[in-house]
């Protein structure tokens, strides 16, 4: 998944950056293996970069933008990007409510610090309830520490408006304030989230619960499955593929170099093609291309097929365990105990050497 980070506070200390933490939770360790392709650029940067090429957006702490730079957002959003908007000391909510009010799901009210007691600290707000069957955070635990232990000391509140459809509050502050808001526009995706990706207004950025939240945004907002979901594969199950925005083509390749593609109608406006050709164990590989046609891996789909283990089993069968013909009605049958089968050649054999020998007897006497 390509995934693009605009950042709207740029620091030269690292640590300092608006999307310092958020980097690093998408790419651990710097590491390709997560799946996602991270690009970072300025708000000044962003009319250099090609919208088309990227599957999720954040505006992390970004001033309202220009209206041309708003309206290829939207576009783009419509045609099935996916845009997390995140707050931040830059967004000025008048500003924001006029030229951008066309990418917020819900209209932008003032801000709302916590208050300092006495000897106990800021009285930081805390998430309180949270959509528990929602991809984003179906992966946590019913408890979800990593995430209810966070502190939050500043928080944007929202107005009674809704502008985008299908609107969702999936995460609330104990205060009930909205932490999380989803709506649909058009075949795209956004979330907006009423505080900070940095250290800034919470401390979240260094609780275990940051990186799957932001790893399970980016995929709910690309539409790509959960790879928690995906158990393993063996010989002769089909593969779901997750279809991006972008992809207008899905070629595989098997182990044995055979390739299968997916274009046209089996790919556009779908959310996941099925790939049934998994007949030799190995590994898959799986490339996509866009708009463009040029084809690039896609490293995080790639996937491998196991042989069946029951076939290494050597442990005797029970009787009772082997169906043995079927039943009319589609059930199994399991056969009746043979009966013992008797020789009766021998007796005949023997009587008749007994009737000889008798008549042999009675020819001497004569």
């Amino acid at each position: 998944m390509n995934v693009l980070l605009i950042n709207g506070d740029p620091r030269i200390v690292r640590r300092d950056d608006e999307t310092f933490y958020l980097e690093t939770a998408l790419r651990p360790g710097d590491r390709a293996g997560s799946g996602m392709a991270v690009t970072t650029t300025t708000v000044d940067g962003l009319a250099d970069r090609r919208l088309t090429d990227f599957d999720v957006i954040f505006l992390c702490n970004v001033s309202a933008l220009f209206e041309d730079a708003v309206t290829a957002l939207e576009g783009w959003t419509k045609k099935g990007g996916g845009l997390f908007i995140a707050v931040g000391d830059h967004v000025d909510v008048d500003e924001y409510n006029a030229k951008m009010g066309v990418l917020l799901p819900q209209e932008l009210r003032g801000s709302r610090e916590a208050k300092v007691g006495a000897g106990a600290g800021p009285l930081a707000d805390r998430i309180g309830r949270l959509e528990a069957t929602h991809p984003i955070f179906a992966v946590f635990s019913a408890e979800a520490a990593g995430l209810r232990e966070a502190r939050f000391s500043k928080l944007l509140l929202l107005g009674p408006s809704t502008r985008g459809e299908e609107r969702r509050t999936l995460a609330s502050f104990e205060s009930g304030a909205p932490a999380l808001v989803t709506a649909r526009l058009g075949a795209g995706r956004v979330l907006l989230y009423t505080s900070t990706l940095d250290r800034d207004w919470n401390d979240a950025p260094i609780h275990p619960g940051f990186l799957p939240f932001v790893q399970q945004a980016v995929r709910y907002l690309a539409r790509a499955p959960s790879r928690e979901g995906e158990g393993p594969l063996l010989v002769g199950q089909p593969r779901t593929l997750g279809v991006l925005a972008p992809d207008r083509r899905i070629e595989v390749t098997s182990p044995t170099g055979k390739k299968t593609t997916f274009a046209g109608d089996k790919v556009a406006g779908r959310q996941a093609v099925s790939f049934a050709g998994t007949e030799v164990p190995g590994f898959y590989a799986v490339a996509v291309a866009g708009a463009d046609g040029t084809l690039k891996r896609r490293p995080g789909a790639d996937f491998v097929v196991n042989v069946d283990p029951r076939g290494s089993d050597v442990r005797k069968a029970r009787p009772e365990d082997l169906p043995v013909g079927g039943a009319p009605d589609g059930g199994v049958t399991v056969a009746a105990t043979p009966t013992r089968r008797v020789e009766l050649w021998h007796g005949v054999a023997a009587a008749l050497l007994l009737f000889l020998l008798g008549e042999a007897v009675l020819v001497t006497r004569r």
